[in-house]
């Protein structure tokens, strides 16, 4: 791995590691601070019945590789 490339990872690893509350704090607009990760393990079933019930506003099912196909 380059250094750019290295560089990238670190800097990636720290951004994931912020808080919402952390990330907000760096800038006013970041949406990271808006955004909770739910565990995979939570079935869409659940996650339908808590925007049924209004526990969650919506919610979003990222693919294992959700940059190549042309879908």
């Amino acid at each position: 791995m380059n250094a750019i490339a290295e560089h990238r990872e670190s800097v990636l690893r720290w951004w994931r590691g912020l808080s919402g509350g952390e990330a907000g704090k760096l800038a006013a607009g970041v949406s990271r601070s808006r955004y909770v990760r739910v565990s995979g393990d939570t079935s869409q079933a659940a996650l339908n019945r808590k925007i049924a019930d209004e526990e969650l506003f919506a919610y979003f099912v990222i693919g294992p590789d959700p940059v190549s196909g042309s879908e």
